[in-house]
């Protein structure tokens, strides 16, 4: 490090007095990798490149420098004690000579904290070390470094070429992949900087973290060196940026020969720029909006909007309360989004939904909607005229209770059946009722009927003034008196149960009725 700084400002010296130098700084196009904070990627297949590059020669033209920096990012990632970014560094220089040996001998990246950022000292970082794929390492071609050890071509191949590739295409055009990539693997060693001696990491309160390599060869014509390097840049966990994370990433390349006039002793690279931006959450959605009240098993669509601080666009997750959720698809800040869904279980459910940016930051959850899910009720009417309700209801094989009463049912195809024959209470004690017909027109009885709400069906009897007449022959007589004695004692769901010998519509075939026998044996009724 100490070695270029001092050459520098003797090279300074030297250029005072000597012709002017030729530097050219060309605007990078892609110098700046940025994401939102929270926004945890990982590009290791398809790495995010920015580049940066300038050119230097002396006055006569003989010695023509070309520098470029290329960085490439793999990974922003959480970490089980940091966020970090992990991202590769290299610097390709291209020099020739038609005189004297004409190289790079010494290089430096500096990495600085942007101090136009915030949170600078929640930020380090380190040279990457990691032998796990992506594996960390350091390559040099035509530099050194102090510690060598041997590298693989899969180690090459991840990482090494594509950020080379990134940074020499920045002058060498498209189609010179092929190129590095051989000069790359044709490498008998990479290089992993010794601790203290080629790289320097920095903590929460360093400014910058530095790279170097020493020790440059040369000759006449045209020579190509480079050298790269894995950082490990951390951020404290789930700290937000007030304003953003920023690196700075320059290279300084020391040049050689030493006395050429107008050749300067260093070449500084533009900066290329890493940033993870602040990112708000969106904001709470609105409370759901839909049916508050519904059946099982019957879908109901629920809305919901919200809108983002930094305009990014938003999805949405419907808890339904009943250990299900739904993810919306991603939608512009502010935009209306519904959702449907169906409970298969009575109950009260909450419906509550939240917002997610499309940098992963959630909102809070909204306030709940109160939703009541319940199985719909089948109400059976009957009548001949006026409401009857002594009619014997029966829904899939249950017996379940009186005409005109409302039941509970789940939703779907059942079995409804009304006893063919009953008789009066109260006031119309001693009418005995036969089924005719349902409102619809049905004549099937017992009858299948969809329920998919609550629903009303009614059934029509035929009802005569005929107290005793059990089997409707128009007297009183043996006949009954048999029919009542086999189902004396029954009730509904009896296996002797029979509807024509209630006589009383008490429910239960009893003494009462065979009173009621009793006092009208003997009786005829007539057709009306």
């Amino acid at each position: 490090m100490k070695r270029i700084k001092t050459c520098a400002i003797v090279s300074l010296l030297l250029l005072s007095i000597l012709a002017p130098c030729l530097i050219t700084s060309t605007k990078a196009t892609g110098n700046l990798w940025y994401t939102y904070w929270g926004d945890f990627r990982d590009y290791s297949e398809a790495p995010k490149n920015i580049s940066s590059g300038t050119t230097a020669s002396d006055v006569t033209g003989i010695y023509q420098y070309k520098v470029s920096l290329g960085v490439s990012v793999y990974q922003y990632q959480r970490f089980a004690q940091y966020d970090a970014v992990i991202f590769r560094v290299a610097v390709y220089i291209e020099s020739s000579s038609t005189e004297l040996p004409a190289y790079a001998w010494q290089v430096m990246i500096d990495i600085e904290k942007d101090t136009g950022g915030s949170n600078l000292n929640r930020q380090r970082m380190e040279v990457y070390y990691s032998t796990t794929d992506p594996p960390g390492f350091t390559q040099s071609y035509g530099l050194s470094q102090t510690t060598s050890t041997s590298s693989t071509t899969a180690d090459l191949t991840w990482w090494g070429i594509k950020t080379l590739v990134t940074a020499a295409s920045y002058f060498m055009g498209v189609g010179t992949a092929t190129t590095v990539a051989t000069g790359l693997i044709s490498l008998a060693t990479a290089f992993l900087p010794a601790g203290g001696v080629d790289h320097r990491n920095a903590g929460r309160e360093d400014p910058e973290a530095l790279i170097w390599w020493n020790e440059g060869f040369g000759g006449l014509g045209s020579n190509k060196q480079y050298c790269l390097n894995t950082m490990l840049w951390m951020q404290d966990p789930g700290v937000n940026p007030s304003t953003y994370y920023g690196l700075k990433i320059w290279a300084r390349v020391g040049l050689e020969p030493l006395n050429v006039p107008g050749l300067p002793p260093d070449v500084d690279t533009p900066p290329v720029y890493l940033r993870i931006y602040h990112n708000d959450p969106p904001r709470t959605p609105s409370t759901p909006s839909g049916n508050t009240s519904g059946f099982v098993g019957t879908s109901y669509t629920y809305s919901t909007s919200t809108t983002d601080p930094n305009g990014d666009n938003v999805q949405y997750e419907f808890n339904w309360g009943d250990g299900y959720t739904t993810t919306t698809p991603y939608k512009a800040s502010g935009v209306t989004v519904t959702a449907s869904h169906s409970w298969s279980s009575p109950g009260t459910y909450n419906v509550t939904v939240r917002a997610q940016d499309s940098y992963n930051l959630w909102s809070n959850w909204s306030p709940p909607l109160t939703v009541n899910i319940r199985n719909p009720y089948l109400t059976v009417l009957a009548q001949d005229g006026r409401s009857l309700t002594s009619g014997y209801v029966y829904i899939d094989g249950q017996y379940r209770g009186r005409t005109g009463s409302t039941f509970t049912v789940t939703m779907g195809t059942h079995t409804v059946f009304v006893d063919n024959v009953c008789w009066g209470i109260g006031n119309f004690a001693g009418y005995r009722y036969v089924f005719l017909l349902w409102e619809d027109g049905s004549t099937a009885n017992p009858r299948t009927i969809t329920v998919v709400e609550d629903t009303t069906i009614k059934a029509h009897f035929y009802g005569k003034y005929c107290p005793g007449d059990i089997d409707g022959d128009g007297r009183v007589g043996s006949k009954d008196q048999g029919i009542f004695g086999a189902a004396y004692g029954s009730r509904p769901g009896y296996s002797n149960w029979d509807s024509r010998c209630d006589l009383d519509g008490s429910g239960v075939v009893n003494s009462a009725d065979l009173g009621i026998l009793g006092a009208n044996y003997g009786n005829v009724y007539p057709d009306p």
